[in-house]
């Protein structure tokens, strides 16, 4: 059974209990962990052409099965246990909010000090240890939402919006 959700650290080795208790019998059942890294309104597309797969079991036999259904993806396998894959979602999605909380730090600053939010993260881009994803608010990815203390000449300028992501 292929688990592809967001689920907490754990639920899949619980899920592996259930169905084998359920079973009453030596069956041959393997819970594998895959998490999804699928951005809103690009899922097609991020499914064909992820950065990576993550495959998480505890069966050599389940694991050869993932690698044969994903060996014409062309995206590196990241083969790891259950939990390690639950963890790798839950991480990687927290690791690109505290990116975009920065970022909205790092546009207050501007607001205070004068300088341009989109000059700043256009030079922190260049460094290939930050990137230059996650810097801007696009409307299909983003939901705006605005901020009191920022209601007067930021909003007049189009700065009073704060990014948050959508999962």
């Amino acid at each position: 059974m292929i688990v592809k959700s967001t689920v907490p650290v754990g639920t899949n080795d619980k899920i592996e209990a259930i169905v084998r208790g359920a079973l009453q019998s030596a069956a041959d059942v393997d819970i594998v962990s895959n998490p999804e890294f699928l951005a809103q309104g690009s899922a097609v597309y991020d499914t064909l052409h992820g950065s990576r797969i993550v495959v998480g079991t505890e069966s050599a036999n389940a694991e050869a099965k993932m690698r044969e259904i994903y060996a014409d993806y062309g995206q590196p396998i990241v083969s790891v246990s259950r939990k390690s894959a639950e963890l790798i979602k839950y991480a990687s999605n927290d690791f690109l909010a505290l990116k975009i909380s920065f970022v909205n730090e790092i546009a207050n600053l501007c607001d205070i000090l004068g300088a341009d939010i989109e000059e700043v993260t256009e030079g922190m881009g260049y460094d290939p240890r930050i990137g230059n994803s996650f810097f801007t608010c696009r409307d299909w990815l983003w939901r705006i939402v605005f901020s009191e203390r920022h209601e007067g000449t930021a909003l007049a300028r189009g700065r009073s919006r704060f990014c948050l992501t959508d999962d």
